[in-house]
């Protein structure tokens, strides 16, 4: 069974000073590279609450989500899920937004768009190694959002082009307007995936085979993205 250590919440907190910008941008990568696979079905399978507490190293120092017991499976034409969950300083403004929690079901505004939200406030996370928002309360943090403000961006991702405008357009106020997770592979440089590797993990991310392993109870599997050939791992 691989071993996954420490979680990359624990790893920014070390201070770690071997982890320089480059090593964080290829974190960035690995985790974008899951979602990808993540919203790849069709229905796609939302993680629903990405975070550097939920993204775990393994020991060649890869990223792989974590906290499956956290994600859920969207119908398309009834929009219910299995659970929801997230954390508020990571999440899109139309889950928060009190409107839209009167006007719907609460799950109903959880979408591929709003984990790419969370995406963009991960690598605020990932390259200052502090939450977003993390001199202001869950409070003050949640009203922010709603209300268009973002944190501040720091000089290790403005330095970096490509990167920097991944931020900008994955925290879009409007979720229609946020890119997918393929385009922001294709802005980092990553190659797309071959067919030979696709049908590898086609059916391990179906979501009637990420439901049935949910609801058995596997409440630590995770997804790996430095291993391509194999994602879920358990």
């Amino acid at each position: 069974m691989k071993k996954y250590p420490e979680s990359l919440q624990h790893r920014l907190a070390s201070c770690n000073t071997s982890d320089n910008a480059d090593v964080k941008l290829q974190w960035f990568k690995d985790i974008t590279l899951g979602l990808t696979f993540l919203h790849g079905p069709k229905p796609p399978v939302l993680h629903g609450d990405l975070r550097c507490a939920n993204i775990f190293l393994d020991d060649e120092g890869r990223c792989v989500l974590a906290d499956f017991g956290l994600a859920f499976l969207i119908d398309a034409s009834e929009c219910t899920s299995t659970k929801a969950a997230g954390s508020s300083r990571w999440m899109a403004p139309e889950i928060m937004d009190p409107k839209s929690v009167q006007e719907h079901d609460p799950y109903h505004s959880f979408s591929a768009a709003s984990d790419v939200f969370s995406l963009a406030m991960t690598a605020i996370e990932i390259f200052t190694g502090k939450p977003p928002f993390s001199k202001k309360s869950d409070g003050a943090a949640i009203m922010a959002v709603i209300s268009g403000f973002r944190p501040d961006i720091p000089e290790s991702i403005t330095d970096n082009h490509s990167l920097a405008k991944v931020v900008r357009m994955c925290w879009d106020q409007n979720p229609n307007s946020r890119p997918s997770t393929s385009w922001v592979c294709y802005q980092l440089g990553l190659v797309s995936l071959s067919p030979v590797i696709n049908s590898r993990i086609s059916w391990l991310t179906d979501p009637a085979y990420i439901f049935l392993r949910l609801h058995q109870g596997m409440m630590n599997d995770s997804l790996s993205i430095g291993h391509v050939g194999c994602p879920l791992q358990s």
